[in-house]
């Protein structure tokens, strides 16, 4: 993300647990891309500052958000009027019927799910791709993803 937002950009690397802290440590020491802050939030406030974000980005993370409600508030402060909020995750189709609990212990969540909390949280949901990378069959199983992986883009109104 550094490279991409250039030498004029900001990139917030925010993680809760203590040892992707030290492993966003360790990649800065190397890299130094000299545009990247490591943020340690909490399980509910990622603690980015607001009104500040143009865009926030949730790689196969969401479901692991424990108190989703209140994580959704926090990173909708910290976005611009207008700013997006993009989350990939995985789902099985065959999954997406169950409760949440029971679809977040298989580490995934289904899209539609994910999109009724955005729009409870006050996001306006503008495009999904689902599946934006599906799982594919081999003779001895499906790969290494759990489900597939789908894209989903929302937007704080202005």
């Amino acid at each position: 993300m550094a490279g991409l937002v250039g030498p004029a950009g900001k990139v917030f690397a925010e993680e809760i647990a203590d040892t992707a802290i030290q492993s966003l440590h360790e990649r800065i020491k190397t890299f130094d891309p000299g545009n990247v802050t490591i943020v340690k939030g909490t399980s509910d406030n990622p603690l980015l500052p607001p009104d500040s974000l143009a865009a926030v980005l949730v790689v196969n993370s969401y479901h692991h958000f424990v108190q989703h409600e209140a994580m959704l508030e926090q990173i909708r402060r910290a976005l611009k009027p207008g700013g997006r909020l993009v989350i990939a995750d995985y789902s099985l189709p065959g999954h997406r019927s169950r409760s949440r609990d029971a679809q977040v212990s298989n580490h995934e969540i289904a899209p539609d799910m994910v999109r009724a909390e955005l729009q409870r949280a006050r996001y306006q949901v503008v495009r999904c791709e689902d599946p934006l990378v599906k799982r594919k069959l081999f003779a001895w199983g499906y790969s290494i993803q759990r489900g597939d992986l789908w894209l989903m883009v929302a937007v704080r109104p202005k």
